[in-house]
């Protein structure tokens, strides 16, 4: 592949491990001030998931307040709202990705989230189901629009070699919040009513969204790039000002490391959908755990799933960092052996029978288990994005995938629904599992594309610093 690049030139060698790395010396703000930025990312980030889950414990709650059947209940609540939350969220992730690589993303930011978590605060005070359906399709908005800003900011805080360990901070912060929401339902559903976690997570979701753009600073584009390193610290004044355009817009596409992340994407998140919307009332109706119990094994998932992530993203990054392609293969064929495999406990759970409390372990166990592995990907494919994608492009990247996140979060429920009415819980869940297989062949196919693709944009990069060099002489 000719001359390789020194793809981690802006942190010393010894720096591997996600405790601290040490920012470029041409960054303009101090170690202290980068991870407080990815802090307060975190916390947001955080909040805001939590917003996703919050009915997930109480549909037959809800179902019952809106004067459902319990069929309704699963196509309307598990099906059509899922549909509905996601793919509002998905037309606002394109334009907020496009937003992202033109204007500055702290205002972006903030402004998403609080246009997304009003409605959120306002479920409180629903009636009708309709009145729900449109309030959840416009809290959408805030989970769609702010990956790209997230990712997109990540990628300018830290270099290609901490990008899996620096992605667990978002990819920890989404399972924790969806835990947090989740529990928070879980718990106060059953006594307070199904209404009041709304206002207990919009209300601090828009608090902190506030805070991070009043404390924080705007990291310059690029500035993390091996390509761009001599140029940033030779040129003190240097600002990268490459844009987005059609043919750049053009040719994102016909990276095939691209092409392979937003083909996984899909079917990877039926399962999850499945796993997010009907596993915790699953659990408690069909096999008789009641809502608490049931959301205590959800917890479990969640606990594996926060563990699976910071496992991955360290493990992950180890492989990465490899000399050559050997990393770059090893990394690929480790995250899609552990997407595979968190197949197995899952399914076992699904086709047990009613839960004796002998076996609770057992199957808290397993909960776990399927978790860590089902998410050491999560982190991993969004540093992959960041790593073969240049910096004015990545706000749109992230959005497509987004995009192609919330399709299958908005469509698998729905397909997942479509089964039910056919075949049950039972068969529509097994078949649902299965969706992971297919996302751990097109991971596994990134061996063969993933070490170009990261040499082919450093060293367009570094083209771009030597035409502009020789166009100032």
């Amino acid at each position: 592949d000719g001359e390789q690049l020194p793809l981690n030139t802006t942190l010393s060698s010894g720096a591997l491990g996600c405790l601290s790395p040490q920012p470029p010396a041409h960054l303009p703000f101090s170690l202290r001030q980068q991870w407080y930025t990815a802090v307060m990312l975190a916390l947001t980030t955080t909040c805001l998931f939590a917003d996703q889950n919050l009915m997930a414990p109480n549909l037959t709650a809800i179902a019952e307040s809106l004067g459902m059947s319990q069929e309704e209940r699963d196509q309307k609540l598990g099906g059509e709202l899922a549909l509905g939350f996601f793919l509002v969220g998905a037309p606002v992730a394109l334009l907020v990705g496009y937003l992202t690589d033109t204007m500055e993303r702290r205002l972006l930011f903030l402004l998403v989230v609080l246009f997304g978590e009003v409605p959120c605060l306002l479920t409180y005070w629903v009636e009708e189901y309709w009145q729900l359906f449109v309030l959840r399709m416009l809290t959408g908005i805030s989970i769609g629009g702010a990956l790209p800003l997230i990712f997109s900011v990540l990628g300018d805080l830290f270099p290609a070699s901490h990008r899996s360990e620096v992605s667990c901070i978002p990819g920890v912060a989404m399972g924790l919040g969806q835990l947090l929401g989740q529990s928070l339902a879980g718990f106060l559903g059953p006594t307070h009513g199904w209404r009041l976690p709304f206002v207990l997570v919009a209300c601090p979701t828009m608090a902190i969204s506030i805070l991070f753009f009043c404390t924080t600073r705007e990291p310059p584009r690029g500035i993390s790039e091996a390509g761009l390193a001599q140029a940033f610290e030779k040129k003190q004044d240097f600002t990268y000002r490459d844009s987005l355009n059609w043919g750049k817009f053009r040719a994102m596409w016909l990276i095939p490391t691209n092409q392979l992340v937003f083909a996984q994407a899909f079917p990877g998140c039926v399962p999850w959908g499945v796993m997010l919307t009907y596993f915790n009332d699953y659990l408690a109706q069909e096999k008789g755990m009641g809502v608490v119990m049931a959301t205590n094994g959800v917890m479990t998932f969640g606990l594996g799933s926060a563990l699976g992530t910071v496992a991955g993203g360290i493990v992950g990054q180890r492989f990465y960092n490899l000399p050559f392609n050997n990393g770059k293969a090893r990394f690929a064929c480790f995250i899609a052996v552990c997407t595979f495999a968190g197949i197995l406990p899952v399914v076992v759970i699904i086709n047990m029978p009613s839960f004796s409390e002998k076996q609770l372990p057992m199957v808290y166990m397993l909960l776990a288990i399927g978790g860590a592995l089902a998410s050491v990907s999560g982190s991993n494919v969004r540093a992959v994005l960041l790593n073969v994608n240049a910096p004015e492009t990545r706000g749109t990247v992230f959005a497509f995938y987004n995009l192609m996140d919330d399709l299958g979060k908005g469509l698998g429920p729905g397909f997942v629904a479509l089964l039910i009415t056919f075949y049950g819980r039972l068969v529509a869940f097994n078949i649902a599992m299965w969706a992971w297989a297919l996302c751990a062949l097109f991971q596994a196919l990134l061996s063969l594309t993933l070490h170009k693709d990261e040499q082919a944009l450093q060293k367009r990069l570094a083209n771009i610093v030597n035409i502009d060099s020789t166009e100032n002489m």
